[in-house]
């Protein structure tokens, strides 16, 4: 996981107090589980793309630059990533090895 995944995790916190369970609340003891479980999911799962969505900016910026160390460093931090966004279901694995195809592509090219 990326370094600042942390500090994103956090700063989803607010999302809870906007969460659903102001809209209705669930009558059984394991639904209001279920709930608290899924509100805990969703936000590591955001959190989670927003790494990913950074990391991959980053990249793209480093390509642009024509930065090439910089960029074979980042690489596999990136497709570090991807493999765990497909790992925890939030990518389907071919989407991810599009993305990590078309990251090697660049390289090659520059």
């Amino acid at each position: 996981m990326l370094p600042e995944a942390n500090m994103i995790r956090n700063s989803f916190d607010i999302w809870e107090e906007d969460s659903y369970s102001e809209l209705a609340m669930p009558i059984k003891k394991a639904a209001t589980k279920y709930h608290r479980q899924s509100e805990k999911r969703r936000i590591q799962n955001r959190a989670t793309k927003v790494t990913l969505k950074k990391a991959m900016k980053e990249i793209e910026k480093l390509a642009e630059s024509k930065d090439l160390n910089a960029y074979e460093k980042k690489l596999p931090e990136v497709a570090s990533a991807l493999d765990k966004a497909v790992k925890r279901n939030l990518l389907h694995r071919n989407t991810a090895a599009r993305r990590k195809s078309m990251l090697a592509k660049k390289l090659k090219k520059a």
